[in-house]
């Protein structure tokens, strides 16, 4: 083969391979942002959602620690 077409095809393989590389980043974009807009919409929507996790979190940190010092004790 030549050299220029040799040449000529390993520029258009780079190329399609950057192409093909940036279109799966932005369609990971993409859906990353999705999911950030629909918490978003979830939380504008219902705003007591983030108490309940809180209380939620919290209760299960006061029983963890109960249930530690509990078995301590004996």
């Amino acid at each position: 083969m030549q050299p220029m077409i040799i040449l000529t095809r390993a520029i258009a393989n780079t190329l399609r391979a950057r192409v093909c590389l940036l279109q799966a980043k932005s369609v990971l974009l993409l859906n990353n942002l999705d999911i950030k807009i629909m918490i978003a919409n979830v939380l504008d929507e219902y705003p007591m959602i983030l108490f309940v996790l809180e209380g939620g979190l919290a209760l299960a940190l006061l029983l963890f620690i109960v249930l530690w010092t509990g078995k301590g004790k004996k």
